[in-house]
């Protein structure tokens, strides 16, 4: 990554054209750098390229922008042996993965799949409820970080955290087992569960899928669109699905954890209910191990991304068959296909889940007791 901290403006050419003087900076050196990075991958992505060179701006107030994208950019010194050894690895990888697909006709490195799931909490008058009232911040149930007024004291928003796992199954026992530590931890009766893309205005949540032990590609996080993103999408409640992918849930929407691994960050918060959460953990995991032969890319089209964020089902639901017959070819599916079921079921009878539906109910999660009034023996009434 190279750095210019010249305030001039240049909106055309890019850096190869620049008379700016850069250095090669780290790409975590500080919050710029980190958004910049962030920026390019979307940049590669939403134009569906392998690699490339990607200028990026900071504006007076503070915005990222995309100044230019190139594949074949015109390089010379540091800049050309650093793109070089970048390519060389990028082709000497994919062609060592492929042979290796081949061979075993699936993924044959085992790898680990995880998630974190949002939800919030709505009073019986339908008014947000802080999950930091009941929640700590850590833990397999707490808190994400983002607070009211950015004041890092209420925090709105729960998550669950379970185990992660080496299979679904295992990975969906550790959610119902989460799932009633946070029913043992949120004590209220009145205060009802809510999951999906937007539960209240301004407040998007997600499911997050988290995968560790996988080689990370483009061809991957493609596969992750078209097969996973995509078919959730198509199930999510779309009025709130738009709203969320103004900021976040865009395709390719990733983020590298310290682990080593990466989570997945484009479907909303599946958690509406198990057996939807059992379809996408499934799914999730039957595309990292076919991802290979997974290869129809649906948002090579511009205007299919765009059909996608303002969730156009109608227009995209041809599509969706075309995506679920090459899941259904795939050798996992057979085993896989009762937890699937659901979401091919509810496209086609233009089903979305219901994001009003208390957590606890299609969980069927204990209520907390009830109070009741204690007597007093004495005096022959309450105390």
């Amino acid at each position: 990554m190279f750095r210019a901290d010249s305030k001039s403006l240049w909106l055309d050419g890019g850096v190869s054209n620049s008379q700016e003087k850069f250095r090669e900076v780290p790409m975590d050196e500080d919050v710029y750098a980190e958004r910049a990075v962030r920026l390019s991958l979307r940049s590669l992505h939403a134009l569906g390229l392998d690699f490339g060179m990607v200028s990026i701006g900071i504006t007076s107030t503070d915005r990222t922008i995309c100044l230019d994208v190139t594949a074949s950019p015109k390089l010379n010194g540091r800049l050309l042996e650093l793109f070089e050894d970048a390519l060389q690895a990028f082709i000497t990888r994919d062609r060592s993965e492929e042979r290796s697909f081949e061979q075993h006709g699936r993924n044959p490195n085992p790898f680990v799949i995880g998630t974190d799931l949002e939800f919030m909490l709505r009073s019986s008058r339908g008014k947000m409820v802080l999950a930091s009232k009941y929640l700590p911040r850590i833990g397999a149930v707490g808190c994400d970080d983002r607070s009211l007024n950015l004041d890092g004291e209420r925090f709105p928003l729960a998550e669950i955290r379970p185990s992660p796992a080496r299979s679904p199954g295992e990975l969906m026992n550790n959610i119902r087992h989460t799932m009633q530590s946070a029913a043992a931890a949120i004590t209220a009766r009145n205060v009802q569960w809510v999951a999906g893309s937007m539960p209240f205005t301004r407040f998007p949540i997600g499911g997050h899928v988290h995968f560790s032990d996988v080689t990370f590609s483009s061809r991957l996080v493609k596969a992750l669109d078209n097969y996973v993103g995509f078919p959730v999408m198509m199930i999510e409640a779309g009025q709130t699905a738009v709203k969320r992918r103004r900021k976040y849930g865009y395709l390719g929407d990733v983020r590298f954890k310290d682990h080593g691994g990466f989570e997945y960050r484009t479907p909303g918060s599946f958690l509406v209910t198990p057996e939807i959460t059992e379809a996408v953990i499934y799914l999730s995991y039957l595309v990292v191990m076919h991802y290979r032969e997974l290869n129809l890319d649906l948002f090579s089209k511009p205007s299919r991304q765009r059909q996608f964020y303002r969730a156009y089902k109608g227009e995209l639901k041809s599509n969706f068959e075309r995506i679920w017959r090459g899941i259904e070819a795939t050798s996992t599916y057979k085993q896989y296909k009762n937890s699937l079921q659901i979401i091919p079921e509810m496209v086609r009878q233009g089903i979305s889940w219901n994001e009003a539906s208390d957590l606890r109910k299609t969980w069927n999660l204990p209520l907390p007791a009830e109070r009741r009034p204690t007597v007093s023996a004495r005096r022959g009434r309450n105390a």
